[in-house]
């Protein structure tokens, strides 16, 4: 009993070092996840500030390039310094400058308005008008500090950038962000002119609320000299102690503000300009806490759990081994089982469980010959590929098929009544096995016999050669009919010089055996020198059957060589009339026919078979006839192909189709498309590849670009606009596409077309 005892605690203690093992891995996999996740959050904040980065100087950028562009406006240099021209000319001017302003702020919704001021004309050009300072600062749109505006229009501006410009526009009131650049752009001690560009501040407000961490968090965006241009939730001067350590391009450190730990991320952008996110680190580390405590939890209860998971099954494992060791000992008594350890019992049993798979293998083999007899039925129908057998299966079956020769002789017991009482099962087993018996002994291990049906017996003879005696086959016959009282026909086929050929000799032996009609019992082969013109031709139910199969599955090649084989037994002889040859084509065709209807696709019958008795009309040989069926069994076994592929190229259609319908769908994936058409990812992949020559992502790609290319020819969406109408997020990852497949960007190609277009204006649209 002590013993018994000692394997239950070992195999408690065993559990419970396994429990240890990934306890104490999740602990270690926790400090690991732990230092990824608050990586991953910094990473992510520091991410979304890129983001916010990359957009404004972008937008900056496009800024620059428009007061470039009305910077070097030739109109702008005009009357910057032609102060003394005729005012017709100058109002003819102006009226230029204006439009030009006005198709330069449409081009993008970034800007609000824009003006230029010429100093020594007291004249302000706006896209829509042509006034006064005076009229303008005053009347039509006012600044809060209309004074200091008015002053800074008087300096030196180099793309001067002004925040918080309260502007008040037909009564409305916005805080606008005011770019001012000096004209001309060389002069440096006295200007003639200023442009300067309105922004809608909230615009910018609007890119820094990305960062928002649920509205607790404090985003800036600081110029080269540190003047804070824009910040959210509202304007505010960045803490002294947070823009002393803003000397790196980017960084993120942690700084006590207010009594609060604040976690810092700042980036640099091109201009110089530096966007900055200040978050509390409570809320940061939120997220993180909550799931260590959770984890914490789960690691408690996992443990718990798996202690008392380990006892239940120790105890569960154990109770087996002592129910064995008290079943054992009731029925082996007084055998010392007492002081046996129970791996002793354990052993015992595993030696009875190999005797009783001894037993199940002898079984097994006991089962071969039943196996050996399927197989070699099939082997005679032609319903196994011969060159895919393996040695093994061979060696299993106990069949060889090395053979020079072979040939198939067919017994067919027509009349058992002599010999059976009442014709039961049992009685006409027993028959089959006295002949199928007599039979191997005969052929003294040259061969196989096998049971086909009810009354029929196939022998595979190997190395038998065509004209040798015959003695077994006289004997058999001899003794079933003596000894038995049976009435037997036996057909014998010629040989065939390879195992793929076995199934012909038994289509032979069939011919042969259809013989009895006229030889009666007799033992028959295929061709009889000494019988007289035959007035029936040789078409068994069984080649019918295979020669309709071969056409519904199109196999055309095997049909062929059947309907060959149908012909050449039949009319190579001599012995058949014309007349009955015509009786023989006109049932295989009627077999076509049924071929037709019997498919399961919707074929239409080939040409001729709405009137057979015409189909052969302009037949005047058997070569003819035969020939004519060939096409007409090429048509069926064509369309019975075609009916196949139609379900590939329906499927590949849909597939084209709804990518053309969804290329917008910024989800559109492979997933989603195996969805809509209720397919597997990898059977549409593989599919999409093996059909249409490509990648299916590569296609959507491709697609497109192909898109984009055209309403970049055709339309003045920006290039944002039609990166988000073709389905990309945004135009830098439409852009990198783009070039990948055309060698330029989405600019250059437009670009491109414009220069087309200015130098053939007839091909403008």
């Amino acid at each position: 009993m002590l013993r018994r005892r000692s394997v239950f605690l070992t195999i408690l203690i065993s559990y419970c070092l396994l429990l240890i093992i990934p306890l104490t891995a999740g602990g270690i996999g926790y400090r690991i996840m732990e230092n990824a996740l608050t990586r991953n959050v910094n990473q992510a904040n520091f991410g979304m500030l890129e983001q916010v980065q990359q957009t404004v100087d972008s937008r900056l950028r496009e800024l620059d390039r428009m007061m470039l562009q009305l910077a070097m406006n030739t109109d702008v240099q005009w009357l910057l310094h032609n102060a003394d021209s005729d005012h017709g000319i100058v109002q003819m001017r102006s009226i230029s400058l204006m439009k030009s302003m006005s198709a330069l702020l449409n081009v993008s919704d970034f800007f609000d308005s824009a003006f230029i001021s010429f100093r020594d004309r007291d004249m302000i050009l706006t896209p829509t008008a042509q006034t006064g300072h005076d009229l303008y600062f005053k009347r039509i749109q006012q600044f809060g500090q209309s004074g200091d505006m008015r002053k800074l229009l008087t300096e030196r501006n180099y793309k001067t950038f002004v925040p918080a410009v309260e502007v008040t526009d037909n009564g409305s009131k916005k805080s606008m962000l005011a770019y001012v650049q000096s004209l001309p752009l060389d002069e440096t001690a006295n200007p003639k002119g200023s442009i300067v560009i309105l922004v809608d501040e909230q615009k910018v407000t609007e890119l820094l609320k990305r960062v928002e961490w649920g509205g607790n968090s404090l985003n800036y965006v600081l110029d080269q000299d540190g003047k804070v241009i824009a910040a959210t939730p509202e304007r505010g001067e960045l803490a002294g102690n947070i823009r002393a350590r803003l000397s790196s391009a980017h960084d993120s450190f942690t700084v006590e503000h207010g009594g609060t730990s604040m976690m810092v991320s700042f980036t640099t952008g091109g201009n110089r300009w530096k966007y900055v996110s200040v978050v509390p680190k409570d809320i940061v580390m939120s997220p993180i806490r909550q799931v260590k405590t959770l984890f914490l939890q789960l690691f408690c209860l996992g443990a718990a759990a798996g202690l008392a998971v380990s006892c239940i099954l120790a105890y569960r494992n154990y109770k087996p081994v002592r129910d064995m060791i008290h079943v054992i000992t009731r029925r082996k008594s007084g055998t010392g089982a007492d002081t046996m350890n129970e791996y002793d019992y354990i052993r015992s049993a595993l030696i009875r469980s190999f005797d009783e798979e001894h037993a199940l293998k002898q079984t097994i083999e006991m089962q071969a010959p039943i196996i050996r007899a399927n197989f070699l039925s099939r082997l005679l129908k032609g319903f196994v590929d011969v060159s895919a057998l393996d040695r093994e299966s061979l060696e299993f079956m106990q069949v060889k098929l090395n053979c020079r020769t072979y040939r198939v002789v067919l017994i067919d017991i027509e009349d058992g009544s002599k010999f059976m009482k009442t014709e039961t099962e049992r009685e006409w087993a027993l028959l089959r096995f006295i002949v199928a018996n007599l039979s191997g002994e005969l052929l003294q291990g040259n061969g196989f016999v096998v049971e086909l049906e009810r009354s029929r017996i196939a022998v595979l003879e190997c190395d038998a050669e065509d004209g040798s005696e015959d003695a077994w086959i006289v004997e058999l016959k001899r003794a079933v009919e003596e000894r038995f009282r049976l009435s037997v026909a036996i057909a014998v086929s010629p040989t065939r010089d390879s195992p793929e050929n076995i199934w012909r000799c038994y289509s032979d032996a069939l011919l042969a055996l259809d013989r009895r009609l006229l030889r009666g019992n007799a033992i028959m082969y295929p061709e009889d020198p000494a019988e007289a013109k035959r007035t029936i031709y040789r078409y068994p139910p069984e080649l019918e059957v295979q020669l309709i199969n071969y056409a519904k599955t199109g196999e055309y090649e095997k049909a062929a060589v059947l309907l060959e084989q149908i012909a050449e037994d039949n009319l190579t002889d001599g012995q058949l009339s014309p007349e009955m040859s015509r009786f023989l084509f006109f049932d295989i065709l009627g077999s076509l026919l049924r071929a037709v209807h019997s498919s399961d696709s919707e074929q239409t019958p080939p040409d001729g078979f709405h009137d057979p008795i015409a189909y052969f009309a302009d037949c005047s040989t058997a070569e003819h006839m035969v020939e004519r069926l060939k096409r007409t069994l090429r048509e069926i076994c064509s369309s019975a192909k075609e009916a196949r592929t139609d379900q590939g190229e329906r499927l590949y259609a849909g597939i084209v189709k709804f990518i053309g319908e969804q290329y917008g769908n910024g989800n559109l994936s492979l997933t989603l498309i195996a969805d809509h058409l209720g397919i597997t990812p990898q059977y549409c992949s593989a599919f999409f590849k093996k059909y249409g020559g490509g990648n299916i992502s590569d296609y959507i790609a491709e697609y497109r670009i192909a898109q984009a290319k055209t309403m970049l020819a055709t339309t003045r969406l920006t290039i944002g606009d039609i990166s988000r109408k073709v389905g990309y997020a945004n135009h830098i990852g439409f852009g990198r596409v783009f070039k990948k497949i055309e060698g330029i960007t989405p600019g250059q190609y437009r670009e491109l077309i414009e220069r087309e277009r200015t130098s053939d204006p007839a091909a403008s649209p």
